[in-house]
Formats: structure tokens, C-alpha cells, sequence
């Protein structure tokens, strides 16, 4: 019985000493002071603090983490300071007699013992009573600045969710003068954070070590003689190869990416060497070889680039124009003098445009309008514009024909150009 006794007074002691003796809270809520409050000693009835929203603060300092034992539950009491700021307002009235409503914040600071019972649940509940004060400033002719007694208690609970880290809930109950009685409650709920933490303690200096006793010779051959000795060398009897691949292993590494490349040849030891006839000993990927920027893997021409001309880009292959193409840019688009209508001829001279833009849907354009002499560059951009709309009315795309206005030529007014990308 006496070691039972003895083995709970230690668990219970072990327990507490793991408690954090700080903690610090953060808070939100809502207070209601009521419709008798006293506080601010004010004649007009509605001139007083009403409900309003609150933040706060506050500093718990653990007294005795093992108070009681309640079943499965241990008691421990501690003390707490705080302080809240409520940004009420006063009410108003209407009428012959109006009052206007005024800003009346509140703050208040308080000291209370809390009771909390921990157990092997993750909700931890408790209980508090103390004393503090409230002071109110406004503005409102009808107060003044005055500081009154609050006496309250309430419950609450703490969630933790880390190590350090709970959620707190509290609903609190006050008394506080009134006018028309002693007496009037006042209410809170609070909404907050907490962390817990101790204050850091000086460690105690630690003595130097004994020597260790001394130890018999330690055998440092190297039979492979590779810079290892055979007590640290998995391989005694195999030279170890310098390659940046586990190279305090002491074993040689034939082919660490399994390129069949080894040593200072392979100049990529990690990346395995993809065999494509094109740079093959020098043990390194080369995904597009002939650096045309289409990947090898969807390149139809791996060895021989692609002609970036603004025609079958994707394949990866060298290519020319096709004629239809070039010949249907070649026409020639007569304008009215001074004027930027499309005419009836250049319709008709644009129809095989339109046909070869139909058919290859990757072909871009540039309409180029020339000034026929200097200044004239606002007609040549509208004869360019006119060439453009005209097009897209006939169903191409706006996004495959570019304008820009050309240098001053007699001829032709206006011209079209293959964009090359």
C-alpha cells in the first residue's frame, strides 16, 4: 500500500512538472453592459455604453499544477491579469429633446483565480472569480470620465491543438453599480488563442567528461589502397574510383546510371545517356539534338533542324513554302486615288488569298499599306485596314493579319507578306 501511495505522488508530480507555468491569451467577443449601468454617471438614460464589440488580453500564471485529484481529472489553480477594450457608443432620441449618439469606449483590467480540471480529454474546463474596473471617455456632454468596480466570475473551456498552441472560450457574468437599482449584470463572450510557455532557466554547468580509457591500437591497413582503411572500406580488395558516386564506400562504381559510360568520361554520372547516334560518349542526355527547339521525342527530323519560315513549325523538319502560298500573296490590289474603299477589282484580286488561307490554317499575314508620297501614311494604315477587314469579313481569323504602313512607294499601294516566325 505504502509503495502504491508513494508510485502516485510521483506520477502526479512527474505530470505537473510538464506543465507550462505562463500563458498568454488574445481575444475577441462581445460585452453587453446593460440598460442600468451606472458607469459614466450619466442623467439621459441612453447616454451610456452600450453592447459592443471587445478586444483583449490577458497573462495566466500557473500556482499549483496538481491542486486536487478529481477521478480521472487533476485540479490545478492559477491566477490571471487582463485588460479589454470595448468600442461601445451611446443610444440616441428623436424628437423636440434630441440627443445625438456619441462614441463612449471602454476599457477595463481585471485579476481573477481560475480553477482548471485536466484530464485525458482534449477539452479542458474551468471556472474563474475576480475584480477589476471599468473606465469610460466620451465625448458626450451628457458623461463623464469615470472608473467603476466590476466584480464577475464565469466558466469556459481550452481546446489545445498543438504542444504550445488552444483555443479558449469564456462566458463571463458581472455586477456593476446601476442607476435606478445597486446594482445592475453585465455580460461577456470571449473568443480567443492561447500559448503556453515557461520562462527560460539557467542550465546548471555541466563538468567536463572523464577521459574515455584508453583504447588498444586500431589496425588502419588498406589493402586496396584506395585512402580507406580496411575497417572502413567495404570493399578491402577493390579500389575505390573517384567519381562524386559514394566515393567513402570504398567500392568502385562500374556505372552508377547504367549508361554503360563510367569514370571522367561520363560527364552527367547521375543522368544515363540516351543512345540516339548524336553525342553518345559523353554520357549525358540530349533531348533535342539538332537544337531546333522541337523535343527529339515528337521531332520527325532529329538530325536536321527546322526552317522557321511561319510554315509546319511542329514537325521538326526543314521546309519551303509551298508555291500556292507565295503566288497567292502576289496580287496586285488597285485603290481608288485618295480614297481607302476596297474595289470591286481588288476583290476579285484577294479571292486566292482567300483560298489559300483556308486551306493552311498556320499561314499568317501582314497587309502592308505605301504612301505615295510623304504624309500620306494615314491613307496607306486605312487602305491596309480596309485589306484587313475585308479578309476577315470572308471568314478569316483577326488574330492570323497584321497592318503596318511600308516605306513611300508609287507602287503598289497596298502589298501582302508571309509572317515568318
Amino acid at each position: 500500500m505504502r509503495w502504491g501511495v508513494c508510485l502516485a505522488v510521483g506520477l502526479a508530480a512527474t505530470t505537473a512538472a510538464a506543465d507550462p507555468r505562463l500563458e498568454a491569451s488574445g481575444f475577441l467577443g462581445v460585452g453587453y453592459l446593460g440598460d442600468d449601468i451606472q458607469l459614466g454617471d450619466s442623467w439621459a438614460p441612453e447616454q451610456a455604453p452600450g453592447t459592443a464589440p471587445l478586444i483583449g488580453a490577458r497573462l495566466h500564471v500557473l500556482v499549483e499544477p496538481d491542486a486536487a485529484r478529481i477521478g480521472e481529472f487533476r485540479m490545478r489553480f492559477g491566477v490571471e491579469g487582463e485588460t479589454v477594450f470595448a468600442s461601445a457608443y451611446t443610444g440616441n432620441t428623436i424628437g423636440m429633446d434630441a440627443r445625438r449618439q456619441y462614441y463612449a469606449p471602454v476599457l477595463g483590467w481585471r485579476a481573477h483565480g481560475r480553477v482548471q480540471l485536466i484530464g485525458t480529454r482534449n477539452a479542458h474546463p474551468h471556472l474563474l472569480a475576480g475584480i477589476g474596473g471599468a473606465t469610460v471617455a466620451s465625448e458626450s456632454p451628457y458623461m463623464r470620465k469615470e472608473t467603476d468596480p466590476v466584480f464577475y466570475w464565469g466558466a469556459g473551456v481550452s481546446i489545445p491543438f498543438s504542444n504550445v498552441w488552444q483555443i479558449r472560450v469564456d462566458l463571463r457574468h458581472g455586477v456593476m453599480a446601476g442607476k435606478d437599482h445597486w446594482t445592475t449584470s453585465v455580460f461577456e463572450a470571449q473568443f480567443g488563442l492561447s500559448a503556453s510557455f515557461d520562462l527560460p532557466t539557467k542550465k546548471p554547468v555541466a563538468l567536463p567528461p572523464e577521459p574515455p580509457p584508453r583504447q588498444p591500437p586500431i589496425d588502419e591497413g588498406d589493402t586496396d589502397h584506395d585512402g580507406l582503411p580496411n575497417r572502413l572500406d567495404a570493399c578491402p580488395t577493390e579500389k575505390e574510383i573517384t567519381n562524386g558516386i559514394a566515393d567513402h564506400d570504398g567500392c568502385p562504381e562500374a556505372d552508377g546510371d547504367g549508361d554503360l559510360i563510367v569514370g571522367a568520361a561520363d560527364r552527367c554520372p547521375s543522368q544515363a545517356e540516351d543512345l540516339d547516334r548524336f553525342e553518345d560518349t559523353d554520357g549525358c542526355p540530349d533531348p533535342d539534338n539538332d537544337g531546333d527547339g522541337v523535343a527529339d521525342a515528337g521531332d520527325a527530323c532529329i538530325d536536321v533542324p527546322e526552317t522557321r519560315n511561319g510554315f509546319a513549325e511542329e514537325d521538326g523538319c526543314p521546309d519551303e513554302v509551298p508555291a500556292e502560298v507565295t503566288s497567292a500573296l502576289t496580287a496586285a490590289l488597285p485603290f481608288e486615288p485618295t480614297r481607302a474603299r476596297v474595289t470591286p477589282k481588288a476583290r476579285t484580286a484577294l479571292v486566292p488569298t482567300q483560298r489559300m488561307m483556308r486551306k493552311h490554317k498556320i499561314v499568317r499575314i501582314r497587309v502592308i499599306g505605301h504612301p505615295e508620297k510623304a504624309g500620306n501614311e494615314d491613307l496607306a494604315r486605312r487602305r491596309a485596314e480596309a485589306v484587313k477587314w475585308h479578309l476577315i469579313d470572308q471568314g478569316i481569323a483577326e488574330d492570323r493579319i497584321e497592318t503596318a504602313v511600308g516605306p513611300v512607294a508609287s507602287s503598289p499601294a497596298v502589298e501582302l507578306q508571309l509572317i515568318l516566325r
